[in-house]
């Protein structure tokens, strides 16, 4: 996992640049960490440096905090905070499973509480999607396959390899199905086909197939977070009087 990946889950990413400034990218490289480092990375605040360290050692309430939230893990966590059931459900409504830590959460409603919950509430929000909308992923896309009109031995015999169809036929792979799954070391270990050039020639076969049946496409994780928009969250939560702070 990156180091900012790793630092928004904890919602303390803004000090990313001095991990990486000093060539801290991943979590692996935060070995032999101690608290007393953690100031030449910029975080001089003795709650911040408590909570990457109990990450660091493995504590359970930190994994707890650490792990992104289910709809049941929100309600239950809000319930500590709120009265009123429907204002609960109406936040839930505006929050993705899997898109925010219960540390997102407890920062709304544990810190700063001179300031209101649902200012820091949509502040959150919008940097949890300006987050998600940065990620990139690829995916792959099965397409379905449609197989050539020149069957797999027509294909042996236009490569001059009649002598290896006993071999295809004997173990089955002479239908398309199996035949565009064969593999270079199939060729050589259970069809005998010792010759490398012929191999080689066979394979590239195999391959053209195989890559018109796939397409790469970016997607964003999570998928999309339109729903994360301050005006929703001002109309349903504007004559809010339930939190207990």
């Amino acid at each position: 996992m990156s180091i900012l990946h790793w630092l928004f889950r904890l919602n303390l990413e803004e000090f990313a640049p001095g991990f990486i400034k000093e060539n801290i990218r991943r979590v692996i490289d935060l070995k032999g960490i101690s608290e007393g480092n953690l100031e030449k990375f910029g975080v001089a605040k003795k709650g911040d440096q408590k909570r990457i360290m109990s990450m660091i050692t493995g504590e359970d309430s930190a994994k707890k905090g650490f792990s992104y939230m289910s709809h049941q893990s929100m309600r239950s966590f809000l319930s500590l905070f709120l009265k009123n059931t429907k204002e609960i459900e109406a936040l839930v409504s505006l929050i993705p499973e899997d898109h925010i830590t219960e540390f997102h959460l407890r920062d709304v409603f544990e810190k700063d509480l001179t300031k209101k919950y649902e200012v820091k509430l949509e502040d959150m929000l919008v940097k949890v999607r300006n987050f998600v909308a940065q990620k990139k992923v690829k995916k792959i896309k099965e397409i379905p396959k449609k197989y050539p009109k020149e069957t797999p031995l027509e294909i042996l015999e236009r490569l001059n390899m009649q002598q290896y169809i006993p071999k295809f036929i004997e173990h089955d792979v002479w239908e398309p199905e199996f035949f565009y799954k064969l593999e270079l070391g199939n060729l050589k270990g259970d069809l005998g086909v010792d010759n490398y050039g012929l191999r080689k020639m066979l394979m590239k076969e195999i391959e053209e197939f195989n890559k018109k049946g796939v397409e790469i496409e970016d997607l964003e994780v999570g998928g999309p977070v339109e729903d994360l928009i301050v005006e929703k969250i001002q109309n349903m939560l504007k004559k809010s009087s339930s939190i207990q702070y």
